[in-house]
């Protein structure tokens, strides 16, 4: 029994064969449609979090520039020096939205940006967990020398903090 043979020139310009000339310019249009809408959607998103980001650092920086003044220290420290069961009742900058969510999206981020962020991230939270530690029990139980480095700490990363602060939102 012999096989059937396909002739090879068939294979040759089978989808003009397939489809007429104006459905391969329809395919044509909506392929380089979707790339636009693909870039337009990349530019978008890179937006949105540019400014979201921005939004928080300047929330953030702006909360700690009201709450460590040199007022603030002044007064911790004559509070702490008065008694020495003294609990600081500072609020924390509270949760990064944003930034904690940065995962996939970081890649729509200068990489330099990006660095910037995680030490601006990362002095913010410092301050927050000290100011946190200044309020348990172990803290009023150390003595004053002691009680009176750890409450300088956030008030020295503070000036730290607003640098990067200014330096990010020039760059965002």
């Amino acid at each position: 029994m012999q096989l059937a043979q396909l002739d090879p020139s068939f294979l040759f310009g089978l989808p003009e064969k397939i489809l007429s000339a104006d459905a391969i310019v329809k395919i044509e249009v909506a392929i380089a449609s979707a790339v636009a809408v693909a870039i337009w959607n990349s530019y978008r998103k890179r937006r949105r979090l540019r400014s979201a980001l921005k939004i928080e650092v300047t929330l953030t920086s702006d909360m700690h520039a009201r709450t460590y003044t040199q007022d603030t220290r002044r007064f911790l420290e004559e509070a702490i020096k008065r008694d020495a069961n003294y609990r600081v009742t500072i609020f924390s900058s509270g949760e990064h939205v944003v930034i904690g969510n940065l995962t996939d999206d970081i890649s729509y981020i200068d990489p330099y940006v990006a660095r910037r962020i995680i030490m601006f991230d990362a002095r913010s939270r410092l301050i927050d967990d000290v100011v946190a530690y200044m309020r348990t029990e172990d803290f009023t139980s150390l003595p004053y020398t002691k009680k009176l480095a750890i409450v300088r700490i956030p008030f020295d990363l503070q000036d730290e903090l607003q640098g990067l602060a200014m330096q990010l939102k020039a760059e965002l």
